[in-house]
């Protein structure tokens, strides 16, 4: 499971931010401005190796919010490849070829995953561990990869050589490995949301680095206005959108914290299963919200698979599948320059004069 950076989060005050890095207080109880007083729940914690983690809903259960963190353990037992023990280390220690049975929880993060696949083009790929080891070696010795050693990699790459039938997952090449950094923490916010409405919280706030999700109305009565971090100046904001009702689910990549340093050159960390080359230098981060539930774990993939894509193509692949994107890339005079879906601007939290 990849390292990443956190939010900068006022949850209550609903001002949040995708892909910040401090957390600040939250209020503790509602405003005269909501219909009924309302007890929040509100605890962040950092989960899998370093990654924030914000949960806050209303109203408070302290069952609820065990079950919750459990919940969000469970899935790091199962997919975090810092761990040995963890169900994909194990199934990375096998390799392949082989026919092995797995979790129901790892078999539906396969189905998501060669979904996810299917949908890019193959632009989002969970076999490119291989390629993300061969990259960290190279920031070791100084030197990029030759293209013999990308040849050799991109051979045990590529979804299209993993099959699940029910519970049983084949993997036919030979040195293939599993990573599912790019879309596993868009599965956990969206199980917890599961949970949250089943146990019928009027609103919540859920963070896991860089993907969020939210509903209802913050402890002020307010819209949640999540902020988009500059990663040039972090914890400064890019931009800032607001819940137009009903909710939301986003995900924010960039490079912020996470650069692959070779021989003192900045690359960036997420990697084009393609070409095995990293993603153009010039982009500043990839944003995708969906409005509703259930969808973090698209929004996750596409903002992974979507850096390694020309920006137009990008947003149609986003817009097509019902969502909105922000793609930030600076020009060759090194001026950021936007490129946004059409319905973009109508997320855009737009202040009251004097606030």
């Amino acid at each position: 499971m990849k390292r990443t950076w956190a939010l900068l989060a006022v949850a209550c005050s609903a001002s949040a931010a995708l892909g910040a890095c401090t957390c600040e207080q939250p209020e503790t109880r509602a405003r005269d401005s909501q219909p009924a007083r309302l007890a929040w729940y509100g605890a962040k914690r950092d989960l899998y190796d370093g990654i924030p983690t914000l949960l806050r809903f209303a109203p408070a259960d302290e069952a609820l919010a065990r079950r919750v963190w459990a919940a969000f353990a469970a899935i790091g037992r199962t997919f975090n490849d810092y761990q040995r023990d963890s169900e994909v280390s194990r199934i990375n220690a096998k390799g392949g070829p082989v026919r092995l049975a797995v979790s129901r929880e790892m078999a539906a993060a396969l189905r998501l995953s060669l979904r996810a696949h299917a949908l890019t083009g193959g632009a989002f790929d969970i076999t490119v561990r291989p390629l993300r080891q061969l990259w960290k070696r190279a920031a070791a010795s100084g030197k990029p990869p030759s293209a013999d050693a990308l040849a050799r990699v991109r051979a045990a790459i590529g979804s299209d050589k993993l099959a699940l039938a029910g519970r049983t997952l084949s993997i036919r090449a030979a040195g293939m490995s599993l990573d599912f950094g790019g879309i596993i923490k868009g599965i956990a916010v969206d199980e917890v949301v599961r949970m949250l409405r089943a146990a019928r919280v009027r609103a919540y706030l859920v963070q896991l680095g860089g993907q969020t999700a939210v509903f209802g109305r913050s402890a002020r009565g307010r819209p949640h206005v999540i902020g988009i971090e500059d990663p040039r100046a972090p914890p400064r904001l890019w931009t800032r959108i607001v819940d137009p009702g009903g909710g939301f689910c986003g995900a924010t990549s960039s490079n912020a914290h996470r650069a692959i340093r070779v021989g003192g050159k900045p690359y960036y960390h997420i990697l084009d299963p393609h070409s095995g080359q990293p993603a153009h230098a010039t982009l500043l981060f990839v944003s995708v919200v969906f409005r509703g539930a259930a969808r973090c774990w698209l929004a996750d993939a596409l903002s992974t698979a979507c850096a390694t894509m020309q920006p137009a193509r990008a947003l149609r692949l986003v817009e097509r599948l019902g969502g909105d994107a922000l793609i930030v890339r600076l020009d060759k005079s090194g001026r950021p320059v936007e490129y946004k879906s059409r319905r973009w601007n109508d997320l855009l939290y737009r202040a009251a004069p004097g606030k």
